[in-house]
């Protein structure tokens, strides 16, 4: 099988016509604002927008390869638009905070261009911060001594592809999903993992969340889907991952959040994020 990253959201669906799903694969309608960690990223030139998770009040963690596709097409990190506390993304909620970037960093292990490059960690700085509510919260991300306590049964929330179809989804959906050894994606890297295939395209960067202990950790972050026949969402492989349970990611993220306090909030101090 092919190992396909997951759209940007492009009209890429197989079959006009055909009847697809409502829900994406294997998902459900979520509860509304269940999920207050999942942001929603949208430039004016993309009909379809990607997925983050609230690292704290200001950075947003993103999958790299999507972010930069999306940026190049906007020509502006200006056009780039982060929804806070969506459930419903084709319309403006009361609940919502938008926010904008002010600039944004790529693991040092990410290789722009290479093709199996899965370090595709990005940082989202912004220049104010996000108020938590009821609607907009961080998420802890699972640390690397928590992986064998982690629970494999996990849930995946996003706005992509409805049942393998062409369009996505303006309700915010979810899918339960199993954390396994990879079927048919033959190249994985040491920062990757599987679980059975939920999404096929535009849910890039949704956070895997799963318990320990009866509290939730986010534990990856979508990066790709192996296809078996191009864009044919309906064979495609089991969901790959880009894994947050890594040290060297923990002290990334936290190192270029201390950096940016000169360039993108030079006027705070001692503020708990």
């Amino acid at each position: 099988g092919n190992k396909a990253r997951l759209s940007d959201g492009a009209d890429n669906g197989n079959a006009d016509g055909e009847d697809f799903d409502e829900r994406i694969i294997n998902g459900r309608d979520a509860v509304p604002f269940s999920h207050p960690y999942l942001v929603y990223l949208r430039t004016d030139f993309l009909e379809k927008g990607l997925s983050g998770t609230i690292y704290n009040s200001y950075t947003i963690l993103v999958n790299t390869y999507h972010l930069e596709a999306n940026l190049n097409k906007a020509g502006s990190k200006d056009n780039l638009r982060i929804h806070i506390g969506k459930h419903k993304n084709e319309e403006r909620e009361n609940e919502e905070q938008i926010r904008f970037m002010c600039n944004y960093t790529t693991h040092p292990k990410y290789v722009n261009g290479k093709p199996n490059s899965y370090y595709l960690y990005t940082a989202v700085h912004l220049y104010e911060p996000i108020t938590f509510n009821n609607y907009a919260d961080k998420i802890r991300m699972a640390k690397p001594s928590q992986k064998n306590t982690i629970e494999k049964t996990c849930l995946i929330p996003g706005w992509g592809s409805r049942g393998g179809g062409p369009k996505t989804s303006n309700i915010l959906q979810e899918a339960d999903t199993i954390i396994r050894d990879c079927v048919g994606n033959p190249t994985i890297d040491d920062n990757e993992f599987c679980t059975n295939p939920v999404y096929c395209w535009a849910d890039s960067g949704s956070p895997l969340v799963c318990t320990d202990k009866h509290r939730i950790f986010t534990t990856g972050m979508a990066s790709a889907t192996g296809r078996a026949t191009g864009t044919d969402c309906k064979k495609a492989y089991d969901t790959l991952y880009a894994d947050l349970k890594i040290q060297d990611v923990h002290d990334w993220a936290e190192k270029t959040f201390k950096d940016h306090e000169e360039l993108c909030r030079p006027s705070i101090r001692n503020e708990v994020f």
